[in-house]
């Protein structure tokens, strides 16, 4: 019987505190990376909008993210990690609906709806 893929265990002993074993068995094997959570971007930084360049590296690496509008510049930090934590739910919701890159304007009122942006 083969434990931690050891074919052979007469030519080949498998010991599973051999780390030198085991790190050449998944030299043999490559594995794709596990799918980990989506990265979700916050930022408020418009740049990306104007900056060609930053909207082509946003959209190759898959992004999705939310861009501030221009009210929570003036706003004080503690009041806009206020205003992240409450609207959080429904950001959640929205890039869990999305599969491709995607960018939205988050508003400073709270009944206002997100805006799709241009990327």
């Amino acid at each position: 019987m083969s434990r931690l893929g050891c074919e052979d265990r007469k030519t080949n002993p498998c010991r599973s505190s051999d780390a030198h074993h085991r790190l050449s068995r998944l030299r043999r094997r490559p594995r794709a990376l596990p799918s980990g959570p989506r990265w979700t971007i916050v930022t408020g930084d418009t740049r990306i909008l104007k900056n060609k360049p930053e909207r082509t590296a946003f959209r190759q690496a898959g992004l999705s993210g939310f861009v501030l509008a221009l009210a929570y510049q003036k706003t004080p930090v503690h009041q806009v990690a206020s205003f992240l934590l409450w609207r959080w739910p429904e950001m959640e919701k929205l890039i869990s609906l999305v599969t491709g890159p995607a960018l939205y304007e988050l508003p400073m009122s709270r009944s206002s709806k997100m805006k799709a942006l241009p990327l």
